[in-house]
């Protein structure tokens, strides 16, 4: 079932393609998905028994996770609202299952599931760049064409998140070292020209990190592999080469185009925009809603503690209830749960991120650096459905060492 995990967690982008082309169906994509997920850890269950072994950091993160939506379902009681609270936390059921499939199912192929995903991310990406091109020939300012270029930060930081498992995992994801190169090349490729730019400032980050890392760590090899250097050297890289100019010719124009676009996104961060912010009106609208949130938490002790409700945000800040968050995932939990709720969380992510940092196989703590960043940054609470199953797969078995999941069990 990796490839059903794969595309429930990305069910959104998908959702917005089927939209494009007028295609409907009867039940929601990410629904749908869920239940078959939900089905096949019944199955799991009844054909193979309960056969997971549960190291006491995946315990204990199910439990902090289970009493933070406990809290979540708690402050709905005192929250300012009516309507969207309810409805966001039924979507943040979502995200517990993208975290709690892996474990309870008898056996998680990871290799297998990052395979899927790399696939499907590209195929998604090749074709938001292609419907990007007619959206702005033919239908500019329409309805669809403002839901499909919401895309491009969705993308950016799945295509980074994905780009970084490839660049700082210890084995090849694709046993075949060409097509494993090829599509780490083609996803940082991507990131850069979707014009997403705290995914493309996050993604350079981590990656020079990983480097420098790498670098302090390093160990020279007292012996060379001749034979596989000259089919490297003498093969590979030439046919790669190759394989990168073809496109680039065949696509020039349309490179070019965007990447000018990323620059000029990126531009708005250092230079200044006629009456708008150094940053962009964008970032402008984020500050306020920054203040906005840690003047309300700070207005006194009980919101402090308790927070306005989950799901208030919307409702606190534009006296609408409606679907609205600050842009930074921890500041958005104070708002609605209180310093008790981070602190679940928070004690959570700890859990999950610092134990045996090193000891990572494919999801490494530069992977987990850029998730961090990018909640910091961008999405609510109840978006970020890869990123807890990515919290799940930093834990997992299969992720982790042999030695040190032998000595844990």
């Amino acid at each position: 079932m990796p490839f059903i995990y794969a595309l429930y967690l990305l069910s959104g982008v998908l959702k917005a393609m089927f939209i494009f082309y007028g295609i409907r169906f009867p039940v929601d994509l990410t629904l749908l998905t869920a239940f078959i997920l939900i089905i096949h850890i019944g199955l799991s269950f009844f054909l193979y028994g309960i056969k997971v072994q549960f190291k006491k950091n995946i315990i204990y993160s199910l439990i902090l996770l289970t009493l933070f939506f406990l809290w979540i379902l708690i402050s709905l009681s005192y929250g300012n609202s009516p309507s969207y609270g309810y409805k966001k936390s039924l979507l943040f059921i979502t995200n517990i299952l993208a975290f709690a499939y892996p474990f309870l199912i008898s056996e998680f192929k990871l290799s297998g599931f990052l395979k899927y995903l790399s696939v499907l991310t590209v195929i998604l990406f090749l074709w938001f760049f292609y419907v990007y091109f007619i959206l702005t020939a033919q239908l500019r300012g329409s309805e669809i064409y403002l839901k499909i270029m919401g895309l491009y930060l969705t993308m950016g930081i799945l295509g980074g998140l994905i780009f970084l498992v490839f660049a700082t995992s210890e084995k090849r994801i694709f046993s075949n070292w060409f097509l494993d190169t090829v599509i780490m090349i083609l996803l940082f490729v991507f990131v850069v020209i979707s014009g997403a730019r705290g995914p493309i400032l996050f993604m350079i980050l981590s990656l020079f990190l990983y480097f420098i890392y790498r670098i302090i760590r390093i160990k020279l090899k007292t012996k060379i592999n001749v034979n596989k250097l000259f089919k490297i050297t003498f093969i590979g890289l030439p046919v790669l080469l190759g394989f990168i100019v073809i496109i680039f010719n065949k696509f020039y124009n349309k490179i070019i185009l965007l990447a000018e676009r990323s620059l000029f996104r990126m531009s708005l961060i250092f230079n200044k925009i006629d009456n708008v912010s150094e940053m962009g009106s964008s970032v402008d609208i984020r500050m306020k809603q920054y203040k906005f949130a840690l003047n309300s938490i700070f207005s006194d002790v009980i919101h402090f503690f308790f927070g306005y409700g989950f799901g208030s945000f919307g409702i606190m800040y534009s006296h609408a209830d409606v679907r609205l968050y600050p842009h930074n995932i921890f500041l958005e939990i104070w708002f609605e749960t209180g310093i008790i709720g981070l602190l679940l969380f928070l004690s959570f992510l700890a859990l999950v991120f610092f134990k045996q940092l090193s000891k990572r196989i494919y999801v490494s703590g530069f992977v987990i650096l850029y998730m961090i960043l990018n909640m910091m940054k961008s999405s609510s609470i109840v978006d970020i459905r890869i990123f807890f199953a990515f919290f799940a797969l930093m834990i997992i078995n299969s992720n982790i060492r042999k030695d040190i999941v032998n000595n844990e069990n």
